[in-house]
């Protein structure tokens, strides 16, 4: 008997899973022109649901999926990069008496201590 309780719950719940995913992608193509990439969020929602072991053509039918979207959705989540931020720019302390003087009328040349940095325009 418990069993059967169990599956009666997990079935309840497949349901409003089906039917909560049914209602987000009816409210994303009422929202949108047909064609439109279907975001990131949905297609993370399916996929768990499939993970969770809901058919594949209930969920399907329900989002008005073809038979190859999801398929394609797992094959692309796991080839995404984490994209880390930059570091942050380092920045130089200024330096007093530096020199800076124009060696010609296109070029530049900078002076820090024993360091000199000329830039020169290419025409």
């Amino acid at each position: 008997m418990v069993r059967s309780k169990r599956l009666s719950q997990s079935t309840a719940t497949a349901q409003v899973t089906v039917e909560q995913l049914e209602a987000a992608f009816a409210a994303f193509r009422r929202s949108h022109k047909p064609g439109e990439r279907i975001p990131d969020v949905l297609r993370a929602r399916v996929l768990r649901a499939l993970d969770e072991g809901l058919p594949e053509g209930l969920i399907q039918k329900a989002c008005g999926l073809s038979w190859i979207q999801p398929k394609q959705w797992r094959s692309r989540s796991g080839t995404r990069r984490e994209v880390r931020p930059s570091p942050p720019p380092r920045v130089l302390p200024v330096v007093e008496g530096t020199s800076c003087k124009t060696m010609a009328r296109e070029s530049i040349e900078i002076g820090i201590g024993s360091w000199r940095v000329s830039v020169t325009h290419a025409a």
